[in-house]
């Protein structure tokens, strides 16, 4: 089984984590938006979601290539979308 790792970059600390895996962008994406809405993140345009790698878990191997072949961490959603989206 595969999952995809993820992070929150803080762009005023400049500095990003936890790590945490999900299945798949929309399930980190709902994910993100709970936890700014839990934590009464006051300035949610402060952070982005970033899909790091993925994970197999039967091999243990943790694979940065993306699907265009690059191996940076892509920005999935701006905190800043956040004040746009109803949380329920």
């Amino acid at each position: 089984m595969k999952q995809n790792l993820y992070t929150i970059y803080d762009k005023v600390a400049k500095i990003a984590g936890p790590i945490w895996t999900a299945q798949n962008n929309e399930v980190a994406i709902r994910n993100f938006r709970h936890h700014i809405k839990e934590a009464q993140i006051a300035s949610p345009q402060d952070f982005d979601l970033y899909q790091l790698a993925s994970f197999d878990f039967e091999e243990m191997e943790i694979s940065t290539e993306k699907a265009d072949g690059s191996t940076a961490p892509i920005k999935i959603y701006d905190g800043q979308e956040i004040k746009n989206v109803a949380i329920v």
